[in-house]
């Protein structure tokens, strides 16, 4: 604990000292002249906690709320001229739960922590007299009295802990919401009323989540609809594949599986996709609140699968091999070989007649798909792994030109062209 110095607080136009708080693991170091050290809050061990988090009780009386990883919850008094004292000590705060406090918000007569598991404890002053105006702190801590201990987010969310928490717009009138900030990166909201019912019951009260949850962890493929405004994407983290609407700015469909996924595309129409799972690849179409799996693909953890531009075809990579097939009837249109280690990345040609690969083996290839998927052209860099690669169609004269480009890891932008495929200088 520090306060500032009564000639810096008058100054600032203060009558005196303004306490201030901090924790973590290392000493901090502050200006001398700027704020002051107070002496140990009595029935307080220097060394018998690792605090996670901390605020003022509301209405302000000089006291604070601290929590610790150890698991109890300290009430300090914290006044300008006299030494910090420790009121209370809340040993068990979620109950009956035992959750760890991660976090703390104070509103008039009370406080809520938030805890791992997505969990939720409410405390509020029980007892006392409203027309006292002065309430002493120490009779102010002991009225706190737990209401309820939850678990706010749904049951996918469930093992992410809250690591930060706010009550917006306090008011008498129980109006007042929660914000919650979940360790798995997903924000939640819920009136402060619902924490409220249900007496102390570890019983499940779901939040809302804003733009329904996002990615706990990377993006590990992502996929535009042509012909709608939305976009999906999978994170391998979670299982889930996510649709997004990139227009209203929201999320309007989310579905968990119970394997990785590693891939998805998008059919031209918005209404059909593919998903590589780390058991089977699977074709899946789009309803109003569903995805829907309609065929399934024995291919394991596939990484890349394009639709063409038509919508008629769908490439995806099996290792080292490329699998063309029928987008209606799943019938196999060719396998695609050439490639000596695993493909990363492919693309198809603006009229989807050929398709162009790179992979870890510095290759990259174009097939003539019409033709039964024989290779057109071909060009390699030893030593390089190229991760990506996009084909440009310019057409001249009723010829069409294909142009490539690839990416890999020389951090180079290549240009290919030509037949067979050179770098133009």
């Amino acid at each position: 604990l520090w306060t500032m110095p009564d000639e810096k607080a008058a100054e600032d136009g203060g009558e005196g000292g303004s306490p201030l708080a901090a924790e973590g693991a290392d000493e901090v170091d502050l200006p001398e002249d700027e704020l002051v050290a107070l002496p140990q809050p009595l029935g307080l061990a220097e060394a018998s906690s690792m605090f996670t988090d901390h605020a003022w009780i509301d209405p302000a009386d000089g006291s604070l709320v601290a929590c610790t990883e150890e698991g109890p919850v300290h009430i300090i008094l914290a006044k300008t001229g006299a030494e910090p004292d420790l009121l209370r000590t809340i040993a068990m705060p979620f109950i009956p739960s035992g959750e760890v406090p991660r976090s703390v918000c104070c509103f008039p007569g009370g406080f809520v922590l938030g805890g791992d598991s997505a969990t939720l404890s409410l405390w509020e002053q029980q007892n006392l007299d409203p027309d006292d105006e002065i309430i002493d702190p120490q009779v102010a801590a002991r009225a706190l009295e737990h209401i309820r201990t939850a678990v706010v987010a749904p049951s996918q969310h469930a093992g992410a802990a809250v690591c930060c928490v706010d009550v917006v717009c306090p008011g008498e009138d129980h109006s007042d919401r929660i914000a919650i900030g979940l360790s798995d990166r997903s924000i939640g909201h819920m009136k402060l009323a619902t924490l409220r019912r249900g007496g102390d019951s570890f019983e499940e009260t779901q939040c809302e989540l804003l733009s329904g949850g996002f990615h706990p962890g990377p993006i590990a493929s992502i996929d535009l609809a042509v012909q709608r405004p939305i976009v999906a994407s999978v994170c391998r983290q979670e299982s889930a594949v996510r649709i997004w609407n990139y227009v209203e700015r929201t999320q309007d469909l989310c579905k968990f599986f119970g394997e990785e996924a590693y891939s998805v595309a998008f059919h031209p129409s918005g209404f059909h996709l593919i998903v590589g799972f780390s058991d089977k690849l699977r074709l899946m179409n789009l309803l109003m609140e569903d995805m829907r799996t309609y065929k399934e693909i024995p291919i394991k953890a596939c990484k890349e699968c394009r639709f063409s531009h038509g919508g008629q075809f769908f490439a995806a990579v099996n290792s080292n091999t490329i699998q063309v097939y029928k987008t209606y009837t799943c019938e196999v249109v060719c396998n695609l070989r050439g490639h000596q280690s695993k493909v990363r990345s492919v693309c198809w040609t603006a009229d989807d007649s050929k398709l162009v690969s790179t992979g870890q083996d510095g290759a990259a290839y174009e097939y003539d798909i019409i033709k039964e998927g024989r290779r057109f052209s071909d060009w390699a860099q030893k030593g390089t792994n190229f991760s990506c690669i996009i084909a440009y169609t310019t057409m001249d004269n009723a010829a069409q030109t294909n142009t490539m480009y690839v990416v890999g890891s020389d951090k180079m932008l290549k240009e290919i062209q030509g037949q067979p495929w050179t770098m133009p200088h």
